[in-house]
């Protein structure tokens, strides 16, 4: 049987492209066959964005991936087989899919479905910095009442000309003219 990673990769990758976000892989670099710039590997592990922008010459098959990726303004190979990647995710939502790191028995072409969950965060690990909200706070601020040195003085008060014209009226209807006699001059 086939496993359902290499098909969980590419409908993450694929999600990710479509919505405009930065598809990255985080990707054990002790796994035999994996071949990454070794200065940039952290913790035993290097995060990938894998975005059509960002590599060249993507190929993936069900069992390796392999793609021209800069490193420093240096473009290097980078082919890694699928058994060495640990998540794939949306650099900017975090939402993806990490995988259980392949034991032997049920890694490869027989692995099964339980090998991958679903989040919608990276691993702590790989978890993107944020800042933490702050909670947010209220506090009681005491007014005083306007003291006699506040008011404003008669002057200030005076409202401008501009404010000081009636508003058009347009409720009533304009009284209608009163009619005209007709004089005739006299015969």
């Amino acid at each position: 049987m086939i496993s359902t990673k290499p098909y969980f990769f590419r409908a993450i990758y694929q999600w990710a492209a479509d919505n405009g976000f930065t598809p990255q892989i985080v990707v054990d670099a002790a796994v035999p066959g994996v071949t990454v710039p070794r200065q940039y590997v952290k913790d035993g592990q290097i995060v990938l964005n894998i975005s059509p922008g960002a590599v060249s010459n993507f190929t993936m098959d069900n069992e390796r991936l392999s793609c021209a990726a800069r490193f420093s303004g240096r473009s290097l190979k980078v082919d890694i087989p699928l058994d060495a990647v640990l998540a794939i995710y949306a650099r900017e939502t975090g939402h993806g899919i990490y995988f259980k790191p392949d034991s032997g028995a049920g890694s490869g072409a027989g692995g099964g479905d339980e090998s991958a969950a679903a989040t919608s965060a990276p691993p702590p690990a790989v978890r993107p910095a944020k800042p933490q909200p702050q909670r947010p706070h209220l506090q009681l601020v005491k007014s005083k009442p306007p003291s006699a040195e506040s008011k404003p003085s008669l002057a200030e008060s005076k409202p401008s000309p501009a404010e000081s014209k009636p508003p058009p009226e347009t409720s009533t209807p304009p009284s209608p003219a009163a009619p005209r006699r007709r004089t005739t001059k006299g015969k």
